[in-house]
């Protein structure tokens, strides 16, 4: 499944304002939008805030992952994994466990350094580039990330976007 690679640099990442600014896919902006919709005049929106049949063309690019957090180490339970997604993975990640603990060479170190990031800043994270996984390499993708919060202080979910990233030929 997430096959580990040897030698990958860690994805660059952008927080807050500017990752939002950098957004270049319109599904990605249409997230971030339907996000500070759902915020309204919090600093975090919360999961109960986010009505599902309002972005039905958004669903198939969005991922949520639940915070868990086990003798002092947090990972993720990836709960939902839109089926744009799942095509691009070539697997349904819905219900992997995705760990700190990871080796640094795995794409599960890589995904769950970036919402840890989240979860640090309190703020949307945005990352870009290669897959990063065993035989998908050669797919590029524009991903998202935003915190969720019940109670406005403890980030329990984590909602985000996913897409790929046309390739031209100056970039292979």
């Amino acid at each position: 499944m997430l096959s580990p690679r040897e030698n990958i640099p860690l994805l660059p990442i952008e927080t807050g304002d500017e990752a939002i600014s950098s957004l270049t896919d319109k599904r990605l902006r249409a997230i971030a939008a339907s996000y500070r919709d759902w915020a309204r005049d919090k600093p975090i929106a919360a999961r109960s805030d986010i009505v599902p049949r309002k972005i039905p063309r958004l669903l198939p690019y969005i991922l949520l992952f639940d915070r868990v957090t086990q003798h002092g180490r947090t990972g993720f339970s990836t709960r939902l994994c839109g089926s744009e997604i799942v095509d691009m993975l070539r697997f349904d990640a819905t219900g992997q466990f995705i760990g700190a603990d990871a080796p640094k060479d795995d794409i599960s170190f890589r995904i769950a350094r970036t919402l840890n990031i989240v979860i640090e800043t309190r703020a949307p994270v945005r990352a870009s580039g290669n897959l990063q996984l065993a035989g998908r390499e050669f797919v590029r993708f524009e991903a998202i990330f935003f915190p969720l919060s019940e109670d406005g202080e403890t980030i329990e979910k984590i909602i985000g976007g996913v897409v790929r990233s046309p390739v031209s030929w100056d970039q292979k």
